[in-house]
Formats: C-alpha cells, structure tokens, sequence
C-alpha cells in the first residue's frame, strides 16, 4: 500500500484569507471537517483548525474583525503524494497533528489529506 491509497480529497477544504473569522468557525463546526486550507492558486500557505479558534478567543481579540489570514498557522508540514508509508509515520509521530495536507510531488498543489486515524488504522488492520 502507498501513501496515495489513503489519502481522501473530501475531508478538507479551501478558504479564502480574507474569509472572516465566524465564516471559518461555522465551517470548522461542520461534521468531518477538521482543518480549512488558504491556497494561492492551489497550493496550501496556511491552515486553520480548531485551536486556532480557541487561540483566537482566548487571546480576547475582536473577533469580528478577524479574517482567516490572522489566526491561520502558516508554517505548514505537508506530505506529498510519493512519500514513503514509514517518512508519514514518523511526521505523525513527531508532531501532534492529526492530519496532514498531501501535495502533488511537482506541482505542490493540495490534492488531498490524510489523518492520523486512517494512516494507523491502516496499519493495524491492513486491508
């Protein structure tokens, strides 16, 4: 099995830096979605997820002035669609993500994700 047999296209999607702030928590607050990707023309400069959020309201910042931009985190660690099953394992285990933008090897451009739960339980329950 390769990394492109586990990574899912609908379980991430694309915003807009401009998005404002309570645009970005009513689609974080949509069932399955765990992360929302700014893109510039496809390929992935920043990321924001829940504790984003947190981070944003727990910083009493004026929320309605805030745009996706302002709380994404932009230092991203991607995968790419050839890497290796154990170079994923080891960046799961490394970090405290739960799941990972997959990019095309050439292009860089967002093609998908993968999350921690699916990546290990293909590894104990290999199909």
């Amino acid at each position: 099995m390769r990394l492109k047999d586990l990574v899912t296209s609908g379980d991430h999607e694309i915003i807009d830096d401009g998005t404002p702030f309570f645009e970005v928590a009513r689609r974080l607050g949509r069932e399955g979605i765990h992360a929302l990707y700014i893109c510039d023309n496809g390929r992935p400069t920043g990321v924001v997820t829940h504790i984003d959020l947190v981070y944003a309201v727990a910083a009493e910042r004026e929320l309605s002035q805030l745009r996706a931009h302002d709380i994404a985190t932009h230092s991203l660690i991607t995968a790419h669609i050839e890497d290796s099953l154990e170079r994923i394992k080891l960046l799961f285990e490394e970090t405290r993500f739960v799941i990972l933008p997959v990019l095309d090897a050439h292009s860089e451009i967002l093609i998908g994700v993968v999350s921690k739960h699916d990546f290990f339980e293909h590894l104990v329950l290999p199909r």
